[in-house]
């Protein structure tokens, strides 16, 4: 199960999430189900999702999802899992699109972030260790000219945001 759990960031709001890289109903369903979403992020993306040109029965599971509230909240689950079967992912690519997302994250508040290699060092065990961003991960060994102990402590935070950076635009996240 993944959920970010670095002190200074909080989770990944779903429209960011939405509004950063396409995402299917299954893709949503699986942050849901994994604790990435709460249910309040489900229907935040439902009600932009009513805009989007949708089948009928698309629209009517999405406007259901889409009034969700602290009332009703039991709903949620079933609609979002009906919706998923509909707009199937499968859990390789949802995480792989999540795996994404944080870091696009991450990068959103880099500023703020008061030691960004733990907090990448956390993506990284989150996702169980995932080979694409193992480079980015303080303790593993360089695969690159770079040696951080002839740097500073800016150069290297800079040339870790570059790398991040990198990683994004060769995965299709903005």
């Amino acid at each position: 199960m993944v959920s970010i759990t670095y002190p200074d960031l909080e989770m990944i709001p779903g429209l960011f999430a939405y509004d950063t890289m396409r995402l299917k109903w299954g893709d949503i369903f699986w942050a849901y189900a994994n604790g990435v979403f709460g249910w309040y992020d489900i229907v935040d993306i439902a009600k932009k999702r009513l805009k989007d040109d949708i089948s009928l029965d698309m629209f009517i599971l999405t406007r259901e999802l889409a009034g969700v509230t602290k009332n009703n909240i039991w709903q949620a689950s079933s609609i979002i899992e009906k919706l998923a079967q509909a707009e199937p992912s499968d859990e390789c690519t949802a995480k792989k699109k999540f795996l994404c997302l944080s870091l696009a994250w991450l990068n959103k508040k880099w500023t703020s972030l008061a030691d960004p290699f733990e907090a990448i060092d956390i993506v990284y065990a989150d996702y169980e260790y995932p080979e694409e961003i193992a480079s980015l991960a303080s303790y593993m060994p360089s695969t690159e000219a770079y040696n951080p102990t002839r740097h500073t402590e800016k150069e290297n935070r800079d040339h870790l945001h570059n790398k991040v950076l990198n990683f994004l635009k060769n995965n299709g996240c903005k």
